[in-house]
């Protein structure tokens, strides 16, 4: 039998053959490099293993601070008395309320009268409960922090008679947004920290203004948001200079739900890009841990297939206690390395497996199942986080 020679390889199948050996070592180095991004990302995100050459402002710490966000509706005073010495009692020396400009400067401006109660209490000064408050934290040496925010009728009376603002109370009736003229809140803020110059410090200008149900269900404009946050800071240096300004703790958000169409993470941003930098001292965060463990470093992962599954959500940006990371990230993108975070509003549910997943559930505690303190998580490894952490 005749042997056949064997034919060489053409030139074309030889370079196919090349190309074919270096797409399967590109493909491997690939998966190599994503899996060490990945590892990366879970184990060394935000993580910090030497101090900054030099100490931010206002983080000396630790620090702990309580939210006491309803206080102002305490018609006892002998209960906000004993609430304040309990603060007092724990060690906490921050507290956080809301001041509302509704409930001080209800009826007109410059009119500082309540007269909702006429027939059971008559005519009282709008201020005499939170003047009382102000007074018994400063004799206890608690720090309050005063959130000013959500003015009255007669303030916002434009944007509160627009037609998605009333459909917007069907769904929140709680729903506020800012004034329809920005110096009105300037006066009303210059009018509180002057009243309050000597003890109070630390004032927060607005909440959660990248939801549409804290900005007159008008979609968030964080541009329009800098222009409020200016007055307002301006309008408390100039009452008083050492005057402290917190930033809104921003809702953690994926920007798919209608109230929030944008992330926070874009939102805060776009508040750098317009400049809005220039007009706070403190970045203010909001640190939930939500479903998730303290010590949990993951900043994105892979969503598993289910319910919360779809094409344009397939991962998920972690919304629990390590979405401070990414708040830094933002922050020194724009060469913001001097200003300190403190967590605003901090916990885990503790609710027990028992309840239904529709049902009531207490918040702000640590679950029960985390036997690791929550400080041992991505906060604590985070730079400048070390201000007041808040029950």
């Amino acid at each position: 039998m005749k042997n056949i020679p064997a034919q060489p390889a053409s030139p074309l199948r030889r370079l196919l053959l090349r190309l074919a050996v270096l797409l399967a070592v590109s493909g491997v180095l690939l998966l190599v490099l994503a899996a060490i991004i990945w590892f990366d990302n879970g184990f060394n995100r935000g993580i910090v293993y030497q101090p900054a050459p030099e100490p931010i402002p206002l983080t000396a710490g630790p620090q702990v601070g309580v939210n006491l966000y309803q206080l102002h509706l305490e018609p006892d005073s002998a209960v906000v008395t004993q609430t304040l010495q309990m603060v007092q009692a724990m060690g906490a020396r921050y507290v956080r309320m809301q001041l509302p400009w509704e409930d001080i400067e209800i009826h007109g401006p410059g009119d500082f009268e309540d007269r909702r109660n006429i027939d059971t209490i008559g005519i009282v000064s709008a201020w005499d409960k939170y003047d009382r408050i102000v007074n018994k934290a400063d004799q206890l040496g608690i720090e309050l922090i005063l959130r000013i925010d959500r003015p009255p009728l007669w303030a916002r009376e434009g944007f509160h008679n627009e037609s998605f603002f009333q459909e917007g109370l069907l769904e929140d009736p709680n729903s506020t947004g800012p004034p329809d003229n920005f110096a009105d809140y300037g006066r009303f803020v210059s009018r509180v920290v002057e009243r309050y110059e000597g003890k109070v410090r630390y004032f927060q200008i607005w909440n959660e203004p990248n939801l549409k149900n804290e900005w007159n269900w008008h979609t968030p404009r964080p541009e329009s948001f800098v222009d409020l946050l200016e007055v307002g800071y301006h309008a408390a240096k100039a009452a008083n200079p050492d005057a402290i300004i917190l930033f809104p703790s921003l809702a953690p958000v994926d920007g798919l739900d209608k109230r929030a169409p944008m992330t926070e993470l874009d939102y805060l941003d776009a508040v750098y890009r317009a400049g809005g930098a220039a007009f706070f001292d403190v970045m203010a965060v909001q640190a939930y841990g939500l479903g998730q463990p303290p010590d949990e470093h993951r900043y994105i992962r892979l969503l598993p297939y289910g319910s919360t599954w779809t094409w344009n959500r397939f991962i998920d940006a972690r919304a629990d206690v390590s979405r401070v990371v990414l708040v830094r990230e933002v922050m020194e993108r724009y060469n913001d390395h001097a200003t300190p975070i403190w967590v605003g509003e901090f916990g885990w549910n503790s609710a027990p497996d028992s309840i239904p997943p529709n049902g009531a559930t207490p918040g702000a505690n640590r679950s029960a199942k985390s036997k690791k303190p929550p400080i041992s998580s991505g906060i604590s490894n985070a730079p400048a986080t070390s201000g007041p952490g808040w029950a």
